[in-house]
């Protein structure tokens, strides 16, 4: 078994200009908001920017803030930021489970 999710997104419509940075927003288990993930995914890493992926350890959606446990879907939003801004966030992804 894994000890980690792979988060993985389509490149979005970037108006014409490098995405330079993607932000991650898990849910957490308790209130259901999306709070911004940065421990494991590095948003502006080269890797995650050019492969429009990342990887978080199950230790990190376990922990606070996201509290998540065995069976928990890793519900994801993602947003893309270049030269014109901030995107808007993404809908939710698929939901892969720990």
């Amino acid at each position: 078994m894994a000890n980690y999710v792979t988060l993985s997104w389509s490149l979005p419509d970037n108006n014409g200009d490098e995405i330079t940075e993607y932000q991650i927003f898990v849910q957490e288990k308790v209130s259901g908001t999306f709070t911004q993930e940065s421990t494991d995914c590095v948003s502006s890493s080269e890797s995650v920017v050019a492969a429009r992926e990342c990887t978080i350890q199950l230790d990190t959606l376990k922990a606070d803030p996201y509290n998540l446990v065995f069976g928990d879907s890793v519900n994801v939003k993602v947003s893309a930021i270049n030269a014109y801004g901030t995107s808007a966030l993404s809908p939710i992804g698929n939901g892969a489970l720990i």
